[in-house]
């Protein structure tokens, strides 16, 4: 199982975190996924992401298939696809 370094998780729950009412939770959700990604060099599962970034996996995989969309991460063609960070970002 691919693990997050501690500083991501706590960088990407202090982002969270510090939302406030006039911001859209959603837009900061989706930069954790990507900041995520974007600091850990090996591809992760769904179910990683979720962990790493405290949604659950049913979020994690609408934001994923969201930011695979509009071309912000790729999904590899393994046994069980895992997202990237495209090249876009």
């Amino acid at each position: 199982m691919i693990v997050p370094a501690e500083d991501t998780v706590a960088h990407v729950e202090v982002s969270l975190a510090e939302s406030s009412q006039v911001s859209n939770r959603s837009t900061f959700k989706s930069f954790a996924v990507l900041e995520l990604l974007g600091r850990v060099p090996q591809p992760l599962t769904l179910v990683d992401i979720a962990r790493a970034t405290d949604l659950n996996r049913t979020t994690a995989k609408r934001f994923v298939s969201t930011l695979c969309e509009l071309g912000y991460v790729e999904r590899l063609a393994v046994v069980m696809p895992r997202p990237l960070v495209s090249s876009r970002v």
